[in-house]
């Protein structure tokens, strides 16, 4: 079976057909390195979870959009990073090209994963107006930049992009 990445081009929203899930993406396997499981399964079953609280989360709603809807109109036009098929090897080795990243950088790398696409101006032109919700690349950017640890684990300066300064994030549940 060939694997591929991201999600279907014409799904939106939940994942409906289970037949089809394989074809996508594996969230988790005995065979997978632990960072794998941990970043896939768990931080899908967190995300999920989360919802459950969502009345707590009202009160940084407002800075959220304001952020989502700056960050979008820079970034509506970058293409998202494809993830090569790396995560099939037991947790004793380090698969070939990935021994340079650690443990702490191959789970944000997974963590990621599951929002791997490409979408053509169109197709997030469609998804902005029609689905509830974000696009995939401010479901992972997003989340990430606000966790200090992210920014840390890759080296990232304070004030990057993906490591902003204390004021510019907004932080949900996270001690800066």
């Amino acid at each position: 079976m060939t694997k591929k990445y991201g999600w279907p081009e014409d799904l939106f929203g939940d994942f409906k057909d289970y037949t089809r899930i394989d074809d996508y993406h594996k969230i988790s396997s005995l065979d997978y390195p632990e960072a794998y499981n941990f970043a896939g399964q768990h931080s899908i079953a967190g995300h999920e979870l989360v919802h459950g609280f969502d009345d707590e989360a009202l009160s940084v709603a407002q800075k959220r959009m304001v952020q989502y809807n700056v960050q979008m109109v820079r970034r509506h036009k970058e293409k998202t990073l494809q993830i090569l098929e790396f995560l099939t090897s037991s947790s004793t080795f380090r698969l070939p090209g990935l021994e340079r990243f650690s443990h702490n950088q191959l789970f944000w790398i997974v963590n990621g994963f599951g929002w791997c696409e490409s979408s053509s101006e169109k197709r997030l032109i469609r998804q902005l107006l029609t689905d509830v919700h974000s696009p995939h690349v401010c479901r992972v950017n997003q989340v990430v930049q606000n966790i200090p640890a992210f920014g840390k684990d890759f080296g990232c300066s304070l004030g990057q992009n993906m490591y902003p300064a204390p004021e510019q994030r907004c932080s949900v549940w996270t001690k800066d």
